[in-house]
């Protein structure tokens, strides 16, 4: 490491917010090279000193952790009087100027941290009812954020789902929010793809399989019996169809909403903590630590667009078709599938620095058990 780089980190382990070309540029002289912190992190690190008072231990985290996940190697610092092409950093890895670097390279870092700061915080039972002497036998399918949300209510309840012959019930919403549900449950679950790829298969006229609704009941049907298949697109109904018939009133089957940007920190996350928890513990702490966390933060809502948009109409009234052949029983109108005006996506492009917001916010005041502190 130069001298220069050197007094660079120092000055970024002491609190300074000064951006590397302004600092290098203010230094006379060149000194001979061992290990530096890559630019990724000491450009994460400035911007941290930027939002507020790191603390002497997130400081060395940031200055000593190798970052999970695709992306490229740790990088060097390139001197303001070299050109890019002109010098490299250690192992042959090019020099960059840190405050031009794509905010998705910050971000790998910094959900790397919060991925141990979720790891650290440990998983806690959440409260619950002992479960009722009798409860209704049923089961959840469908969307699967909504049934998410669903099992969590009637869990805490006191009424878990199972039980023997199960009615089954199935969730959904309109059909582009049920793409959108279907990609929230993986950036909370074991992780996925980015949005964009995710959603990138509806030009081939590919849905998620649990947002095919028709086909979802159908084969419910084939497994249960038509008798004991209900679908539920009314919220206020979700008590009652899965045979409650009292002291549930306030327990529908909303979940929680996270903007865009905050669902691509949970994706990200979830990458980091794969190989740092066991799944049922993963589950835990993406579900229920980071998810009533993010639930906080607001934005625009991830959307699927206007490009998509008559497909998806088209495909939602195949859907309340073949529902309505099967004679299964209903609860909310069959034309709410059908997708209305679609949203923008113009937020899109700005997520990747709205989402290193929220996760230098997030190393700042790093989430607790249960999303409290």
């Amino acid at each position: 490491m130069s001298q220069v780089e050197q007094a660079w980190v120092q000055h970024l382990r002491l609190g300074g917010t000064t951006p590397w070309p302004e600092f290098a540029l203010g230094e006379s002289r060149w000194a001979g090279e061992t290990r530096v912190p890559g630019a990724q992190s000491l450009e994460l690190l400035r911007r941290v000193n930027q939002a507020g008072a790191p603390s002497a231990g997130l400081v060395e985290r940031l200055l000593t952790t190798e970052p999970r996940g695709r992306g490229r190697p740790p990088l060097g610092l390139l001197h303001p009087d070299l050109q890019p092409h002109a010098s490299h950093g250690p192992q042959g890895a090019p020099r960059v100027d840190p405050g031009e670097l794509d905010p998705r390279e910050l971000l790998r870092v910094a959900t790397t941290l919060i991925a141990e700061d979720l790891r650290d915080a440990g998983t806690q039972a959440s409260p619950r009812a002992r479960p009722k002497r009798w409860r209704p036998a049923y089961r959840l399918a469908g969307d699967p954020w909504l049934a998410a949300g669903a099992r969590h209510a009637l869990t805490a309840a006191g009424y878990p789902p199972g039980g023997r012959t199960p009615r089954v019930l199935v969730l959904a919403d309109r059909l582009d929010q049920m793409v959108v549900d279907c990609w929230l449950a993986r950036c909370f679950g074991q992780g996925g793809p980015p949005w964009p790829s995710f959603r990138s298969a509806l030009a081939h006229g590919n849905l998620p399989p649990r947002a095919d609704l028709g086909r979802v009941v159908e084969r419910r049907v084939a497994e249960s019996g038509v008798d004991r298949v209900q679908v539920v697109l009314d919220p206020a109904a979700l008590a009652g169809a899965a045979g409650v018939r009292r002291g549930l009133a306030g327990v529908g089957g909303e979940a929680p909403r996270v903007p865009h940007h905050a669902a691509e920190v949970a994706r990200r996350v979830a990458g980091a903590l794969g190989g740092l928890v066991s799944p049922d513990q993963a589950s835990v702490l993406m579900r229920g630590t980071l998810l009533s966390r993010l639930s906080r933060a607001t934005g625009p809502a991830t959307a699927v667009g206007p490009a998509h948009h008559q497909s998806l109409r088209e495909a939602a009234v195949r859907m309340t078709g073949q529902v309505q052949r099967t004679g299964v029983a209903v609860h909310g109108s069959l034309d709410s599938v059908i997708p209305a005006e679609p949203a923008s996506v113009d937020h899109e492009a700005d997520t990747p620095a709205a989402a290193l917001t929220l996760a230098i916010d997030l190393l700042l005041d790093p989430v607790r058990r249960n999303g409290e502190g």
